[in-house]
């Protein structure tokens, strides 16, 4: 009887396949490179299609919660801590200086409706609101209403919500600053 080239292939597949396959699944020829790692043939995480398909995964039928989605009406939670981070010294010069991020003091961020003075040029604003910028994070808003030069009155300027005011002076402070200097 003579076998057909098909018939050969079909052969040698019935004879290969097999040994191939037993072969794969046989013995681990190397150590496992962590505790969450199957053998299937090969290493593969335990969370890999894979490995759930050959019924050696990990993955959980159990349905876990997922996590709240953040309101993205109201601003994160105040920082426990002050929050420093690095900045150039000046445009172009590699030298790092700290600089502070976030203020855990809360009588150093601004509030809304608050008039402030700036005292070096004699600029004053006040905070309109609190805004969540196109990029996420929060800021306050503050329009110039009185200009010792630039930026002219009108002019609006953000500051990070938790951000320390820095110069400005609300108009309490400014005040008795003027008094603690004698009026001048």
């Amino acid at each position: 009887m003579r076998i057909t080239v098909i018939g050969r292939l079909v052969l040698a597949a019935a004879v290969l396949v097999p040994s191939v396959a037993a072969a794969q699944w046989g013995a681990p020829t190397t150590a496992s490179p962590g505790p969450s790692f199957v053998w299937v043939g090969q290493w593969v995480p335990c969370n890999h299609p894979i490995a759930v398909q050959a019924g050696v995964g990990c993955v959980s039928a159990t349905p876990m919660p997922e996590a709240p989605p953040a309101d993205p009406t109201e601003p994160p939670p105040p920082p426990t801590a002050d929050v420093w981070g690095t900045t150039e010294a000046y445009s172009g010069v590699p030298s790092r200086v700290p600089v502070l991020l976030e203020t855990a003091n809360d009588t150093r961020w601004f509030c809304k409706g608050c008039r402030y003075v700036a005292p070096y040029a004699d600029f004053r604003m006040t905070v309109l609101d609190r805004i969540r910028l196109s990029d996420g994070n929060w800021a306050w808003i503050g329009q110039i209403t009185r200009s010792g030069g630039a930026p002219p009155v009108g002019t609006i300027l953000s500051y990070p919500l938790y951000g320390d005011r820095g110069l400005w002076m609300t108009e309490a402070e400014f005040a008795a600053a003027v008094q603690a200097n004698g009026g001048r």
